[in-house]
């Protein structure tokens, strides 16, 4: 409906009957062809103004003055001044004699004081003294004095409270009693109920419905004092014990004050001014009451002001000259002031036409993936969401960051940008870190419009906090080395153009091993005296990264030409990504070179066998001859098995048993008989000369053309 206030409000659920709903409400002001803006023209929105000496009257949908107290004790007893014993009335800590010892000569013997229970305005009493009440003072006094000994005053009396004291006010009666005027006479009281139809007593009796006034006709001219709210109910009565006794009460006496003001939240903050409309309620007739509408501009800092006007006389009033770079923001002021009707006068409405700023929030609703509770070092932080511009004001760009803060308050920020961003829009945004040289504990802050470098409404919705742990990786890699695919054992023979292969495999696979500074290798010559280190800048070595994905292997390949016969020493220390050693103490195996080829004679294992058996040779030398062969023979001489070269694969340097396993079965396939059978090794080089004789172990069994015995078992 057009020009209606509408009202929303939100709350989180409730999750207990103990836990209620804890509401925030907000409105607006439907009213289409206006510009855009800031409004208050009902009654719960003004509530939520800054109130001066205001205060909201729920019950009427209106607002009324605050109020201000002041102190007043009254202290009554036999009043004795050459004993020092005193009545007295203090009003704010100061001592009024006029409410007693002012009239300690005078025939007088109660007294009645009237207030206002809206201004706190006494009722005064002019010299002589009005109502048939008595006043030698020179003064106004704020009390009424009575004569109590005879029935015209009282009545007088009578009459004062009930039809000259307006209904609301604030009364206290209470009695003088002194040596020179001891009684007041209560017993007397009640026969002027025979005669006038009302005493002192009905009269209190009928403000004060509980009191016990009337046992002052039994005890005597004790001190007395009652305290009611006229026509309202009584407050508090008190009736000394005799006449020595002392009564006393304190109570705080409310008065309206005369003038508050509404002081409007901050409007904005603005791109664009335009005007201040208002609409207020006449002053009431009253020649000091006034209502004043007052406008600033303030910085964005708040640190300048700028004043629009003390006073708008106009309900339309033009802003657009104020520059909003400079004073974003604006803010009202309603002052009212009423003495005569204690009635501040209601604002209508009042209204603030401008183009606002920007409104950004983190909205996880529409989209949201956080891979990151918990995550092994090198695993990679991810955090998707949205961002949604819920104002209708579009933005070039609109930097976004993620800030990554360790236990010890180190901070890694990520930024990125939204460009293009259009109002009423929401776009995603991803934030991906790798969380190598990470660990612990890590909270992770996700913050839009960082530094505020875009003006916008409300910068506290623009954070979101999460939290994150990354696992330390501890476990070691495994480093596996091998000479030409052969893993050796020290004194082994090596060639003496390996191919050593020192292969490094991590069970982390986030960590990839993809830099040579995981790897150190030292190669001791049998001429050195100390090892020396193999760089990677050596044309020898050719370092094989980890792949980008799959399993987490690296390999560094080291060709060395050794041409020095003797012992070497290889060492290779290796470590993960995350500096893991590969084991307690680093790879070291020493080995000899043999640069002359020559081959050793071979025996089988196992021998006897029944089902198959694998010959064992020993090869110095830089690399597997060009022809060789195994020769079977009974032990008449025949050749029943010749193993070839393609059978056996090729052979290496050093000491090897075949892969090869002959099965007891001749050329042709057929088993062979149970028994003894003789074998031998044939290795040529490239001209066919035989290899030279090599002889790890002695000849032992062998004789000098290198047969060996072997024993078939079926």
């Amino acid at each position: 409906m057009q020009d209606q206030v509408y009202y929303w409000r939100v709350s989180t659920d409730s999750i207990s009957p103990d836990q209620g709903y804890h509401w925030s409400r907000k409105s607006f002001l439907y009213k289409p062809g206006s510009s855009p803006g800031w409004n208050q023209s009902h009654f719960h929105q003004f509530t939520d103004n800054d109130l001066d000496r205001l205060l909201i009257d729920s019950t009427r949908q209106s607002f009324i003055f605050g109020s201000k107290s002041r102190n007043f004790i009254i202290l009554n007893r036999f009043q004795d001044v050459v004993q020092g014993l005193i009545p007295k009335v203090v009003e704010d800590g100061i001592l009024l004699a006029e409410f007693f010892t002012g009239f300690r000569d005078r025939n007088v013997q109660a007294f009645v004081v009237a207030i206002d229970s809206l201004t706190g305005n006494y009722i005064y009493n002019p010299n002589p003294g009005l109502y048939g009440s008595f006043n030698h003072l020179a003064f106004d006094a704020k009390c009424f004095a009575y004569r109590t000994d005879i029935p015209e005053s009282r009545q007088a009396l009578i009459n004062f409270v009930e039809n000259i004291v307006p209904s609301g006010y604030y009364v206290f009666f209470y009695t003088y009693s002194r040596p020179s005027y001891p009684d007041y006479f209560p017993e007397l009281w009640a026969e002027d109920e025979a005669v006038y139809g009302k005493s002192v007593f009905s009269m209190i009796e009928h403000q004060y419905p509980t009191s016990a006034i009337r046992t002052l006709a039994t005890t005597g001219s004790v001190p007395y004092i009652v305290y009611f709210q006229k026509d309202r109910g009584g407050i508090q009565e008190l009736i000394a014990q005799d006449s020595a006794d002392v009564i006393s009460m304190s109570t705080d006496i409310m008065s309206s004050l005369t003038r508050g003001s509404h002081i409007s939240r901050l409007v904005g903050p603005a791109t664009q001014w335009y005007s201040i409309l208002n609409d207020t309620k006449p002053v009431a007739v009253d020649t000091a009451g006034k209502n004043i509408l007052s406008a600033i501009a303030l910085s964005s800092d708040f640190s300048d002001t700028l004043v629009i006007s003390t006073q708008l006389l106009s309900q339309d009033t033009v802003i657009a000259d104020i520059d909003a770079t400079a004073y974003p923001y604006i803010r009202l002021t309603y002052s009212t002031e009423d003495s005569i009707t204690f009635h501040p006068s209601d604002l209508q409405m009042w209204r603030v036409l401008y183009e606002g700023n920007p409104e950004f929030v983190i909205q996880p609703d529409l989209g949201f993936e956080f891979i990151a509770d918990t995550l092994n070092r090198g695993e990679s932080l991810k955090l998707s969401t949205y961002v949604e511009n819920v104002s209708a004001y579009d933005v070039d760009t609109l930097p976004v960051a993620l800030r990554i803060i360790s236990a010890d308050n180190s901070i890694e920020e990520i930024t990125t940008q939204i460009t293009n961003f259009k109002g009423k829009s929401a776009v995603p945004v991803e934030f991906i870190k790798n969380t190598s040289g990470m660990s612990g504990d890590y909270q992770v802050y996700m913050e839009v419009n960082p530094g505020r470098t875009v003006n916008e409404v409300n910068y506290a919705n623009n954070i979101g906090v999460l939290s994150t742990y990354v696992r330390v990786d501890d476990a070691n890699p495994v480093l596996n080395v091998t000479f030409d695919g052969y893993h050796i054992k020290d004194g082994d023979l090596v060639a003496s153009k390996p191919l050593i292969a020192a292969q490094l495999h991590d069970e982390n696979e986030n960590l990839r091993l993809d830099d040579t500074s995981s790897f150190e290798l030292y190669l001791e010559y049998p001429s050195d005296f100390d090892p020396q280190p193999v760089y990677f800048t050596d044309p020898r070595i050719h370092f094989i990264p980890s792949p980008a994905s799959g399993k987490n292997v690296a390999t560094v390949e080291f060709r060395p030409e050794l041409l020095e016969d003797g012992i070497y020493t290889l060492q290779v220390n290796a470590s993960d990504a995350s500096g893991n050693p590969a084991g307690d103490n680093d790879y070291m195996v020493s080995f000899e070179v043999i640069n002359d080829a020559s081959v050793s004679n071979i025996y089988n294992y196992p021998n006897p066998f029944s089902s198959s058996t694998r010959f064992i040779y020993t090869l110095t030398g830089t690399g597997s001859p060009a022809f060789y062969k195994i020769e079977i023979l009974s032990v008449t001489g025949i050749l029943v098995r010749e193993i070839t070269q393609d059978e056996m694969g090729p052979m290496a340097v050093g000491g090897h048993m075949t892969e090869y396993a002959w099965d007891g079965k001749d050329d042709n396939g057929n088993e062979l008989a149970a028994g003894m059978y003789l074998y031998r090794l044939v290795v040529k080089d490239e001209q066919m000369k035989d290899y030279p004789h090599y002889s790890p172990y002695g000849d032992g069994d062998y004789n000098s053309k290198g047969w060996g015995k072997l024993v078939l078992v079926r």
